[in-house]
């Protein structure tokens, strides 16, 4: 989640969209069908893989990029270089959640080959978890970016570094606003308020404004740092 949150962040532009896509869609079932919300968890997960490398025992001998390989050979596999292979993904290295929207044929817009994105490998041995693990991705995510909007506070990049999986190289520091304040106009009327027994006395807030309960006594914004300790 770290990963998709740094990357929402760096680009307002892309969590403005999803934020409309978001806007009255309710049910996990309805959610998790959303077209930008899937491509923003598969472009993050491209780009930065929990698990940057597989490895599989050949089961018999083969041929791989011209090499000859025998059975019983350990085979390690980068997700992270396939995932940022330009052969594949177009601008590999540009966050681009479009790319995974299907077009009328049914294949993914700007994604040469699906097999080269393999974040919960394939087949009989791939990620037991990968269906619960996909669908917290995108629920958490839904509720984070319908409620807050998010901005770096520390404009220096961060690397991935390799510990026992990807992690951050430095903590991954972001400011979240409360949506619905972007839209604020006025503080609450504190009298009016009282009156009709919507809201106590709070000394953060100014007398003037309409009586809304949502918006008084309300920090403008929260600060929260995301880390991996790295083992």
């Amino acid at each position: 989640m770290q990963w998709v949150f740094y990357l929402l962040a760096q680009h307002p532009q892309v969590q403005d969209r999803l934020y409309e896509e978001l806007k009255g869609i309710e049910g996990a079932d309805n959610v998790t069908q959303l077209h930008l919300l899937k491509g923003v968890m598969r472009e993050a997960l491209r780009l930065y893989p929990v698990a940057p490398f597989l490895t599989r025992f050949l089961p018999q001998d083969c041929v791989l990029g011209g090499y000859k390989i025998s059975s019983g050979q350990l085979i390690v596999m980068s997700l992270y270089t396939s995932g940022r292979d330009g052969k594949h993904f177009p601008e590999p290295d540009v966050f681009k959640p479009e790319r995974w929207c299907r077009n009328e044929a049914g294949t993914y817009r700007g994604v040469g080959s699906p097999y080269a994105y393999l974040p919960f490998a394939m087949g009989a041995r791939s990620c037991v978890g990968r269906k619960i693990a996909e669908t917290q991705i995108l629920l958490t995510l839904a509720e984070v970016v319908k409620r807050f909007k998010l901005s770096l506070v520390d404009s220096q990049p961060v690397e991935m570094v390799l510990e026992l999986v990807a992690v951050p190289s430095r903590p991954i520091t972001l400011h979240l606003t409360k949506r619905w304040q972007e839209h604020l106009t006025a503080k609450p009327d504190l009298r009016r308020c009282r009156e009709t027994g919507h809201l106590g006395p709070d000394p953060r807030v100014k007398e003037g404004g309409p009586c809304n309960e949502r918006t008084a006594g309300v920090e403008d914004v929260i600060l929260t740092v995301f880390q991996q300790q790295p083992l």
